[in-house]
Order: C-alpha cells, then sequence, then structure tokens
C-alpha cells in the first residue's frame, strides 16, 4: 500500500520540487543580509555548542544576546536551533543558511499538497494550490532573508500539527492527538503568529466536524496558548514588540483595514513588491481604508455563502487567509512600518488552497486544456516574478538603495544605505544618507552618534564635535561618544572641552581608552 501511495505521488513532489529548486537556486549564494548581520553573522550566541542549544530555550539569554533589549523580545528558539545547527555544518557560510531556508519551503509546500489533498480529496486543486504556494513572490523575503526563517518554521509546525488534528476524531489522548499539541508548542517557539492556530483548529472543527465534541476537541490548544502567553508575559516579562500604542482606536482600525488591503492586493497581484513600507496612518474616510473595509466585508459575506453551499474547504481555507492574517494587520500600531511581505507566508496557505480550488472549478466549467495552460502560465509568471526579486537580495548596497527608493522618508532606509557605503569605502556618499537619516528623526541618539563618527573619519571635526554633541545629550551614558567627541574637541583645539569630555568617558568606564586620551591632553 505504501509503495502505491509513493509511486502515485512521487511525480507531484518531484515537480514541486523543480518548481522550488528554479525559483530559488539564484538565492542560495546570497550573501548574509539586513538583520542577518546581526541575527547570525556577528551572534556569538549561536556559536557555543550545547551551551547555544540551552541558552536558546533561556528567558533570560537567547542565544547567549543578553546586551539588546531586542533580543530578549525576539524569543524563537526554533530559530536559533536551527541557526546553530547550521554554524556546526557550514560555518559562516551563508550558502547553508539559504540551502536550509529552501529546504523548509520545499517541505511546507509538499506538505501542503497532502493538506490540501486531505481536505478536498481531489488532487488537482492540491497540485494547484502547492504549485502556486511554492513560487509566489511574495514569499521571497521569508526563503531569501535568513532572518525570515522564523515564518517558514512556524508554517513547518503549523500544518502538520494541523493535519494530525484533522485525524483525530474523538480520542483527545491519542498519540496523534498529543503530537498536534506537542507541533503547536514548537509552532509559537518559531513565531508568535502561530497562536492564531487554536482558532484556526477551532474553526475547522465547526465547519467539518458533528456538534457535539467540536469545542472540547481545541480547548486544549486555547489551554496550551494561555501557557504560552504566560510564559511570555512572566517568563520573559515581555511579548515581542510590547510597547504603548501610538494611535486611537479609529485611527488603529483604519490603518489596519488600509493594511488587510495591501496584503490582499499582494497576494492576489503581487506587484510591485517592496523592500519596506513606510508606515502611514489613515482615517476612516481614506479611500484605502475603505478599500480594506470592502475587502473585510466582502470575504465575510462570501465565508457565509461558502458555508451556507456547503462548499466546506473553499470557506476554510477563506478563513485561514483572514484569521492567520489578524496578528499583523495592525503592525504599524507597533513597529515603524504598515506591512511586511513575510507576514503573509503564513496566511498566503489558505490562499494558496482557495487559488487552487479556484483553478479546479474552472476546469470543470470549461475548457480543461485552457485551464491548465493557465495555470501553467500564471505558476511560469509567479516563479520569474521569485527569480528576479532575489536578486534584490544579492547585495546589501543595491538592497538598500532600493529601499531608500521606496521608502524615502524612513530614517531606517538612509541608515542602512549609509552602512553600505561606508562599508565599500564611500565615506562621503554614507555621510550624505546618514544625514538624511538625522534629518528625518533629529533627536535619535544613535543616528546623529553614527554622523559623527563619519564626520570624524573623513577629518570634518568641527561638524563631528557638533553631532557628538546631540549624541551625548539623548544619551548621556554612552562612553565612547564622550571619547571620540572628547578626541573631535582636541583636533579642533578646544583642549578644555576636550578634557571635560575625556573625564565624563573615564567616569563611566574606567576602562576606556579615554583615559589614555586624557593624559595625552593633561601632559601636553
Amino acid at each position: 500500500m505504501r509503495a502505491a501511495w509513493f509511486e502515485k505521488n512521487a511525480n507531484v513532489v518531484a515537480v514541486l520540487a523543480l518548481l522550488v529548486a528554479a525559483s530559488y537556486l539564484n538565492s542560495l549564494f546570497n550573501p548574509f543580509m539586513w538583520d542577518d548581520k546581526q541575527m547570525i553573522l556577528h551572534n556569538e550566541g549561536i556559536r557555543q555548542g550545547w551551551t547555544s542549544v540551552i541558552n536558546a530555550f533561556s528567558p533570560a539569554k537567547w542565544a547567549g544576546r543578553t546586551d539588546d533589549a531586542g533580543f530578549v523580545s525576539f524569543f524563537r528558539p526554533m530559530h536559533t536551533l536551527l541557526s546553530v545547527f547550521d554554524y556546526q555544518v557550514w560555518g559562516l557560510n551563508p550558502f547553508g543558511f539559504h540551502l536550509s531556508n529552501t529546504l523548509v519551503h520545499l517541505f511546507n509546500t509538499i506538505f501542503l499538497f497532502f493538506l490540501t489533498l486531505r481536505l478536498t480529496g481531489k488532487r488537482l486543486p492540491s497540485i494547484a494550490a502547492a504549485s502556486i504556494f511554492a513560487v509566489h513572490p511574495v514569499h521571497t523575503e521569508s526563503v531569501s532573508f535568513i532572518s525570515a526563517r522564523v515564518d517558514l518554521l512556524a508554517a513547518a509546525f503549523m500544518m502538520p500539527s494541523f493535519y494530525l488534528y484533522m485525524k483525530t476524531e474523538k480520542e483527545l489522548f491519542s498519540w496523534r492527538y498529543l503530537a498536534s499539541l506537542a507541533l503547536f508548542w514548537l509552532a509559537m517557539l518559531s513565531k508568535e503568529m502561530a497562536v492564531m492556530l487554536p482558532v484556526l483548529l477551532f474553526v475547522y472543527s465547526w465547519i467539518y466536524e458533528e456538534r457535539g465534541g467540536r469545542i472540547k476537541k481545541a480547548v486544549p490548544f486555547f489551554l496550551l496558548l494561555g501557557a504560552y502567553i504566560a510564559y511570555r508575559v512572566f517568563g520573559l516579562e515581555t511579548f515581542a514588540g510590547q510597547q504603548q500604542l501610538r494611535a486611537d482606536v479609529v485611527t488603529l482600525a483604519s490603518t489596519a483595514a488600509a493594511a488587510t488591503f495591501d496584503y490582499m492586493r499582494l497576494l492576489v497581484v503581487p506587484y510591485p513588491l517592496k523592500a519596506y513600507y513606510t508606515l502611514n496612518w489613515y482615517g476612516p474616510g481614506s479611500l484605502k481604508a475603505l478599500a480594506g473595509f470592502a475587502v473585510l466585508i466582502a470575504a465575510a459575506f462570501i465565508f457565509v455563502l461558502l458555508y451556507m453551499s456547503r462548499r466546506k474547504t473553499a470557506a476554510y481555507s477563506l478563513a485561514w487567509t483572514f484569521i492567520a492574517l489578524a496578528p499583523v494587520m495592525n503592525i504599524g500600531a507597533l513597529g515603524e512600518f504598515s506591512i511586511a511581505e513575510r507576514y503573509l507566508y503564513i496566511p498566503s496557505i489558505g490562499f494558496s488552497i482557495f487559488a487552487g480550488l479556484l483553478f479546479a472549478n474552472f476546469m470543470k466549467g470549461g475548457s480543461r486544456t485552457a485551464s491548465i495552460v493557465t495555470l501553467v502560465v500564471v505558476v511560469a509568471a509567479l516563479a520569474a516574478m521569485t527569480v528576479n526579486r532575489n536578486r534584490l537580495w544579492s547585495n546589501d548596497l543595491d538592497f538598500y538603495t532600493e529601499m531608500v527608493r521606496v521608502a524615502p522618508s524612513s530614517a531606517a532606509a538612509h541608515g542602512n544605505l549609509a552602512h553600505a557605503h561606508f562599508s565599500l569605502g564611500s565615506l562621503e556618499a554614507a555621510i550624505k544618507e546618514m544625514e538624511a537619516a538625522s534629518r528625518l528623526v533629529p533627536g535619535n541618539p544613535d543616528i546623529v552618534f553614527e554622523l559623527g563618527s563619519y564626520y570624524y573619519k573623513a577629518g570634518r571635526f568641527g561638524e563631528a564635535a557638533g553631532a557628538l554633541e546631540r549624541a551625548v545629550r539623548g544619551r548621556p551614558e554612552r562612553e565612547e561618544a564622550w571619547n571620540l567627541l572628547g578626541i573631535s574637541y582636541a583636533e579642533t583645539g578646544r583642549l578644555q572641552d576636550a578634557t571635560e569630555a575625556f573625564t565624563r568617558a573615564v567616569e563611566l568606564n574606567p576602562a576606556s581608552s579615554a583615559a589614555n586620551n586624557l593624559k595625552r591632553i593633561q601632559g601636553s
């Protein structure tokens, strides 16, 4: 029986593997990019063998990093474990890290085929769904950007958890059910978006299963979710991105609707794709917010129609898309960007199933040949877009230049482009971009510190002193800023000011190199 099963599905698996390979082969040779530098390249915490494995689950020091508060809230142990494994096998060769991302995406693609087959019992919509998922260009950020592997990993645990949940009927303590719970826990340890799985399971039970035991079946997942949230709040004393909301409820709702519109547009027509989506606030009367509300209302209406007409899989896949999207509909309330393409990886599971069903229905209602040709053309076009998009991740300069182009009002974009220019030795270009970043957020002490350091390296000591004065006003505990300020003062002949700056640096850190600088000033 297993031999027959393998023979029946081997060709499909081979085609899906070919689609993934063709779409992401050129991404394997890309370098570490963006957050990869901090998360992997300069993260000593993934290089400590078993200590790294243990620290991955430590609320105090995941992956050995305790110096950055952002690392504490970014608690995703499965990401760390995969990075530790990649480092042990490949060292700091980015090829191996990219290969892991691609293989996880391949696993998810193949599993989506079998998941859809389980839901529909039909091969055509399953093949179509998995093919679209394999090559959709909105996934390039999740696959080509190594640090975005959290989305890949969460999906890799969520789908098997859901599959085992479907195969479990009423025996709540069977091995399948317990394995489903365990996989759900691993999904949450991959990325916070997995918290929506209990809702997805409950909706599945509501649509597919008989009344009576369906609520009971989902309850343990909600209990496990509660335990996870308690662990995050009381163990880590934070939830990812936890901070004060920055707008009123009406504005938040309108901006969420606008984000929903953008997300749905990217799933249906993935062009243009952007490296960064600048945060804009929307009121309830704005055109994009109204379009987003219309999308939500239309989706709810279509869901009801599909449910009433007993098209269960279509209804459920539509529900999956929007439920999985819920945690990131209003990410702008917490972050500096409105949406991110990587956040569509898990919602696109539902979208791909829905799209596969649409193609299967077209085959029923019209020319089978024309429908197949259309699907092939769509998949080929999406794959070509993915290959082209992967090229953006091939070097820092092109990537951040594009980021500035699409998000000219983002200080982060200009700052990153400044770093790219500086690493290539283009100091004046780096200064120009860092000046742009400083104009956008004048009070940011980190930006003016970097600007001051660039001025200093360029021999523009007076401008360096001015920038560094702003840096120490914004962050007076920064010893290296005081030291560099003292050097800049000394270079311009302001020896008394230099003495005071060096003295302040030594007070903050007696081991600072400012101590030697101070001796030289006092001995001159």
